[in-house]
C-alpha cells in the first residue's frame, strides 16, 4: 500500500519563496499561508507559498497507509490533508487526515472511471470522478456531504476552485459557476475549441484553445465577464489538436507562462517537446518574441524571479 509521510515543519511539504519575506502578488500567485489547494499548491500553479524553505533535514512525524494507489499531490487545508487514491477499476477514494497527527478523519469510497483531480477552497471539495462530471462535497466533521453536480453532455475539464468560484472547461469552452448559482456566470467561445484545465491569476483565467489552423493559442481572459483580453500563438503538433479529454495544463509565473502539452511540440532540431514558455510582461503578454519550447521533466515552479524544473 502507499504510504503517505507527515514532515515536520510544514515547510518540509511546500515550496517556498526563499527566506526573505515574500513581496504582494497578485491574487491566485501564491498559496494561503498553511494551504495547498491544488495541483501545483494554488490557482496559478506556481507552486509558491509563504511558509519558508527550512535548512535541515525534515523530521517525520507519521505514516499513514492508503488503500490503492494515491492519484494526487496530497492538498492541505488549515488543519486538514485531503487525499485522492485508486483502489481498483471503477473504484477511487478520498481521504482527510489531520495534518499535524495524521489521523484519519474521513475515509469517502466513490464510484470513479477518471482521476478525481481534487481541488479544496475552505471546506469546498471539487472531484471529478467522471468525464463529463464534476461533485462539490462539503467537508463536515467525520463525513463529505454532496454539495451541488454539475454535468454536461460532453467532456468537462478538472476543476479550479477559487473563492466562491469554479473555473473549467466544458466541452469547448471555458466556463465561469459561482458556488451558489447553478447557471454559470459566463461561458466563453472562441474561433476554436479550450482544452486543458485553465489557471487563475489577478484579474484573468489563463486557458489554451486550439484554433481552426490547428495552432495551440494562449489566451487571457478577464475573470469578470469572461471577455478574451488577449491570445497569442503559443505552438501546434503539426496540425494534430489533443482529445478533448486531453490533459494540459498552465503554470502563470512572474515573466513567462508555461503550457504543459499532451502532444510534443516538433522543434527546429526536429526534437520532441512538451513545454512552450510564453513570455509575459506583468500579466500581458509580451509580443516581442515567440514562445520558447522546453523538454523539462516536471511544471517549471516558481523561485527568486525565475524558475525551477527537471
Amino acid at each position: 500500500m502507499p504510504i503517505l509521510t507527515g514532515l515536520l515543519p510544514l515547510g518540509a511539504l511546500l515550496l517556498s519563496l526563499g527566506t526573505a519575506e515574500p513581496r504582494e502578488l497578485e491574487a491566485g500567485a501564491r498559496a494561503l499561508d498553511g494551504c495547498w489547494y491544488t495541483s501545483g499548491g494554488c490557482a496559478a500553479r506556481t507552486g509558491v507559498t509563504p511558509t519558508r524553505a527550512i535548512e535541515r533535514d525534515p523530521s517525520q512525524v507519521w505514516r499513514y497507509e492508503v488503500r490503492g494507489k494515491i492519484e494526487s499531490e496530497p492538498l492541505v487545508w488549515g488543519s486538514q490533508v485531503i487525499v485522492a487514491a485508486a483502489e481498483g477499476p471503477g473504484r477511487r477514494s478520498l481521504h482527510v487526515l489531520g495534518l499535524d497527527q495524521g489521523d484519519a478523519r474521513v475515509y469517502h469510497p466513490i464510484r470513479a472511471t477518471t482521476p478525481l483531480s481534487p481541488s479544496v477552497w475552505e471546506d469546498a471539495l471539487a472531484i471529478r470522478p467522471a468525464v463529463n462530471r464534476i461533485e462539490i462535497l462539503r467537508i463536515a466533521g467525520s463525513r463529505l456531504l454532496p454539495y451541488r453536480t454539475i454535468q454536461s453532455p460532453t467532456s468537462l475539464s478538472a476543476a479550479l476552485l477559487f473563492e466562491d468560484q469554479i473555473y473549467l472547461r466544458e466541452g469547448d469552452e471555458l466556463v465561469r459557476y459561482d458556488l451558489r448559482h447553478k447557471e454559470p456566470s459566463w461561458r466563453t467561445r472562441v474561433a476554436g475549441s479550450f482544452r486543458g484545465t485553465p489557471s487563475v491569476r489577478g484579474d484573468y483565467v489563463f486557458a489554451v484553445y486550439y484554433d481552426d489552423s490547428g495552432y495551440a493559442r494562449l489566451a487571457r481572459v478577464d475573470r469578470s465577464d469572461g471577455s478574451v483580453a488577449e491570445d497569442v500563438v503559443a505552438g501546434h503538433h503539426q496540425g494534430q489538436v489533443p482529445d478533448e479529454d486531453a490533459p494540459l495544463s498552465i503554470r502563470v509565473l512572474e515573466s513567462e507562462a508555461f503550457v504543459h502539452y499532451p502532444l510534443p511540440i516538433v522543434g527546429t532540431s526536429g526534437s520532441d517537446h512538451y513545454f512552450a514558455a510564453v513570455p509575459m510582461h506583468g500579466l500581458r503578454f509580451y509580443r516581442g518574441r515567440g514562445a520558447s519550447v522546453h523538454s523539462y521533466g516536471t511544471q517549471p515552479t516558481a523561485w527568486n524571479g525565475g524558475w525551477i524544473a527537471l
